[in-house]
């Protein structure tokens, strides 16, 4: 009787680790398939991390706009609202120090490729770096938060 239940318990046990391990397989998968898809992407990645009510903020986004119009297929924005939201200020700051900052200093904040940029006075140098990172194929998340 008791060698029984001892049977049942190794089969039930080596079920278990053989869903376990099949799930595990699978996740990884998963995972994996995440980190080969940036770089099949066209488009560059470019995370923005933005006040609302900062005006610098909205000429930013004005002049990504514009840019749209002309590069139409060049380029996706990830907007994130850091002064009312927690979540993405921590996000933001993981963004932060994955390029060499402690936090996110200022607004907006933006990270295209393995560039950042602090606060909006220049929208060429924005446009040279989407140029840049979808010439590269280099992205921030992909390459450096999404890595594990």
């Amino acid at each position: 009787m008791k060698s029984e239940k001892i049977k049942k318990i190794i089969t039930l046990l080596i079920v278990l680790m053989a869903v376990f391990g099949l799930m595990f397989v699978i996740f990884n998968s998963i995972k994996s398939s995440d980190k080969k898809e940036r770089k099949d992407n066209t488009e560059s990645l470019v995370y923005m991390f933005w006040g609302e009510g900062c005006p610098h903020c909205k000429a930013q986004w004005e002049y990504l706009e514009s840019i749209r119009k002309q590069y139409p297929n060049e380029f996706q924005v990830y907007g994130f609202e850091v002064w009312h939201n927690k979540n993405n200020l921590k996000l933001g700051n993981k963004f932060a120090k994955a390029v060499g900052d402690t936090e996110i200093q200022s607004v907006p904040y933006t990270i295209i490729g393995d560039q950042k940029f602090d606060g909006f006075s220049d929208g060429e140098k924005l446009l040279e770096a989407i140029l840049k990172a979808k010439d590269k194929k280099t992205d921030i998340y992909f390459d450096k938060i999404n890595k594990n």
